[in-house]
């Protein structure tokens, strides 16, 4: 999906975020990749396990899967990284649909029972981190409240719609409006209606018609119409009768995809197999 994001204001935003929270805040585009993050450089902890290429592919996987999660749910929730160490995570939504993610990073709960030092000790060893080196960067990160990250989660969620109502980020209608003509095309044996498109991705009714008008220059309807048509084209002048036709573009009634015909293209599916 083609995202813009004003990167300056990103910046700033999430900067603020962090003189109020002291957490550091990640955004994510849909293809996973960071986009902007304050502060720029991890936790004195995580910059250990990032020395060798092997720690730094884990911490990219484990930011991929946790996009992945937050795109699937829709919603906000708590996880522990591949290190131990607690971080949340937040889908960014235009129109209903997921454009990118924010992750509140490298977390030490200060009340957490399942949680131990020992722990991230622990993992941070297969990365070539000795026990002195991991509990030395951990001693330099101060602890969170369970209670602090509930908050930060609720204002990060704020900040999520900030991102979208101030077009700090922005979606392309032409890159939607291709994804959603594919769809239609790729669906034009079935009875697509607005209804099902705006459930595929997510977004209102409304807002599904501005970008057709202005992708397409007509409705959503009549988009689904012409592709309907462009496809009866060449089944009948393969010799397949109108009914036929009805059928395999998801037409229930042959005299009504008859109608449809002959307003789209100027002619009855006869007289078109004709000529």
């Amino acid at each position: 999906m083609n995202i813009t994001y004003d990167k300056e204001s990103l910046r700033k935003l999430l900067k603020d975020f962090y003189l109020i929270s002291g957490i550091k805040l990640s955004v994510f585009d849909t293809e996973f990749k960071p986009v902007v993050e304050y502060p720029e450089d991890p936790a004195p902890f995580c910059k250990n396990i990032r020395r060798t290429q092997f720690g730094l592919d884990a911490c990219h996987r484990c930011d991929k899967e946790a996009c992945i999660r937050s795109k699937d749910m829709g919603e906000a929730h708590l996880y522990t990284c591949h290190a131990g160490l607690k971080e949340a995570i937040v889908p960014i939504k235009i129109g209903g649909t997921v454009v990118g993610h924010m992750i509140l990073a490298q977390m030490i709960p200060e009340d957490d029972p399942n949680f131990s030092f020992e722990i991230p000790i622990s993992l941070a060893k297969k990365y070539e981190v000795s026990e002195e080196e991991s509990k030395l960067a951990l001693s330099k990160m101060k602890p969170t409240s369970n209670e602090k990250i509930l908050a930060a989660m609720s204002i990060m969620e704020a900040v999520a719609s900030f991102v979208y109502i101030k077009n700090i980020a922005e979606w392309k209608n032409d890159d939607i409006a291709g994804v959603i003509d594919k769809y239609i095309q790729a669906n034009i044996g079935s009875k697509i209606t607005a209804e099902d498109i705006c459930e595929q991705f997510s977004i209102s009714r409304s807002y599904l018609y501005k970008i057709s008008v202005e992708a397409f220059g007509c409705g959503i309807k009549e988009r689904i119409s012409y592709w309907k048509m462009e496809k009866a084209k060449p089944l009948l002048k393969q010799g397949y009768s109108a009914s036929e036709v009805a059928r395999a573009l998801g037409y229930d009634d042959p005299s009504y995809f008859t109608k449809v015909f002959k307003r789209e293209v100027g002619m009855s599916p006869k007289q078109f197999a004709r000529k």
